[in-house]
């Protein structure tokens, strides 16, 4: 079972190849243009800015970490007090009422 960054970066190049075919289909003097180097950091950067799908997908993985947190804190102790002082005053009277 992949990770979750593992599908992340799977969903990211797939995108970016999709895109960069599409890109080189639309040009056609692309060779022209000499090629393109895209580093696997600018590839994410890429793919989290052009695609919805991933940004949703990243929102999906964002949720579910923090259920998993609120999970595991249910699992702890808790403490609750009832931290009140009450001051009164004496009055002067033997019974200080």
């Amino acid at each position: 079972m992949l990770s979750a960054h593992a599908k992340e970066l799977l969903v990211a190049i797939s995108m970016l190849c999709c895109s960069l075919a599409v890109h080189a289909q639309a040009t056609p003097n692309a060779s022209q243009q000499g090629n393109l180097t895209i580093d696997l950091k600018n590839a994410l950067e890429r793919a989290r800015a052009n695609s919805p799908h991933l940004q949703s997908a990243s929102i999906g993985v964002e949720l579910a970490r923090e259920d998993r947190r609120q999970a595991k804190l249910g699992f702890y102790p808790s403490a609750n007090y009832f931290n009140q002082y009450i001051y009164t005053q004496g009055n002067g009277t033997p019974s200080t009422v």
